[in-house]
């Protein structure tokens, strides 16, 4: 790159370059125009930056890595300040609230979920006053643009070091089938529940109407024996 600040003009370079010793290492040459008894010159600085270099690329690997997790792991991870903004987010996070991360980074989680945020925001409180995790809380997501979704959520609370500020991780897998499969379940129970009440008073009424003709006959059987004892053969008497 050139740089001409009007007066001196310097030259910043990034090249590689071979030792005495025929080891190659990275350099960034630094040219700068000057005067030297009263010549126009150059003067050349070439710094070893190698291991900058490497640890650059260390740093770009593991932030694409880390990236990568981020965004593929099983689950929605949100990354909170303690005012209830949303520093960053992933994929399966943004998508839940029918967009992409960089829709939704940096805005509070007021516009975003104002149905909830208050809800939200009192558990957050209470983990980071308390600094203790909170996990497997079953609550609503209920986006603005978004469908619902039953959710259940972990919280995990973190300081940044050297201050004061603290974090939030929430991370949250969407139970929405797992409701609705118990929603299913409880009303199959209610609805069994209220048949058997039915058979039950059926069972009931059916028995007492059986009960009153039985009585009937006895009663009859009963008077007959009486009234008519002499008049019946062997086989009346048993019958």
């Amino acid at each position: 790159s050139f740089i001409d600040d009007g007066k001196k003009a310097r030259v910043m370079s990034s090249i590689r370059m071979k030792r005495k010793n025929a080891s190659v290492y990275d350099a960034q040459i630094h040219a700068q125009k000057t005067r030297f008894k009263n010549r126009d010159c150059w003067l050349l600085i070439a710094l070893d930056v190698t291991d900058r270099i490497k640890d650059q690329q260390a740093l770009t690997r593991q932030q694409h890595d880390l990236q990568m997790i981020f965004d593929n792991v099983p689950a929605m991870i949100w990354y909170k300040d303690g005012d209830n903004k949303i520093l960053r987010l992933n994929k399966q996070a943004a998508q839940s609230m029918g967009g992409e991360p960089e829709d939704f980074e940096g805005k509070s989680v007021y516009d975003l979920f104002p149905q909830m945020a208050e809800k939200y925001y009192e558990d957050d409180l209470e983990v980071l006053r308390t600094l203790q995790p909170k996990l497997g809380i079953i609550e609503l997501l209920a986006p603005v643009d978004s469908e619902q979704r039953w959710i259940s959520t972990s919280k995990i609370p973190s300081s940044l070091p050297g201050s004061n500020e603290k974090r939030l991780l929430v991370v949250a897998h969407d139970i929405t089938p797992l409701i609705d499969a118990e929603m299913k379940q409880e009303a199959l129970i209610e609805t069994l529940t209220a048949s058997n009440l039915e058979l039950e008073r059926f069972a009931y009424i059916a028995s007492h109407d059986m009960q009153e003709p039985a009585r009937m006959i006895s009663s009859f059987a009963h008077l007959l024996e009486q009234d008519c004892v002499d008049q019946l053969d062997d086989k009346g008497h048993i019958y």
